[in-house]
Parts: structure tokens; sequence; C-alpha cells
């Protein structure tokens, strides 16, 4: 038995197994973090893609619809030809 004089100290329970159990926690954190970082890059470079997609598949239809001209037609009429010499 103690005695009044002494005291029982007891030192933290911090063994190896759970400073393993630690460190392995942090990384496995670390890799779920890197993990959903490479996937939000991942869906923000596919929604680019499909946005350039669609907005390119909307200029070629559009063009197709109004004839892809681009303001360079050739007129459908023939011009009237005027007489501009002077007779003598």
């Amino acid at each position: 038995m103690l005695g009044a004089s002494e005291t029982l100290t007891i030192a933290p329970m911090g063994s190896e197994k759970r400073a393993r159990q630690k460190q392995n926690r942090q990384v496995r954190l670390e890799e779920e973090r890197r993990a959903a970082q490479r996937a939000k890059w991942r869906r923000r470079i596919i929604t680019g893609l499909i946005l350039v997609v669609v907005l390119v598949v909307v200029f070629l239809v559009g063009n197709l619809l109004t004839g892809g001209s681009g303001g360079s037609e050739v007129p459908t009429t023939i011009p009237a030809v005027t007489d501009t010499t002077l007779s003598p």
C-alpha cells in the first residue's frame, strides 16, 4: 500500500499503436482531399469542354440554317446596262 506521502503518477496513454493510427488517419484524409480536388478539376474540365462543343454546334447549325454566306452573296439580278457614250 501507498503511504500518505507517496503519490501514484500515471503516464499518458500514448502508445506506438495509437501514434500509427493517427498517422495513418492523417495520410488517408490527405489522400481523400487530393482525390476530391482531382475530381473537382476533372468536372470543371469536362464542363468546359461540353460548353465549347455546344457553342461550336450552335454556331455551325446557325451557319447552315442561314446559308453560311457571311455577307459575300452573289446578286441574283442582272443590273441594267446603260449606254454612257455620246453620239457624234
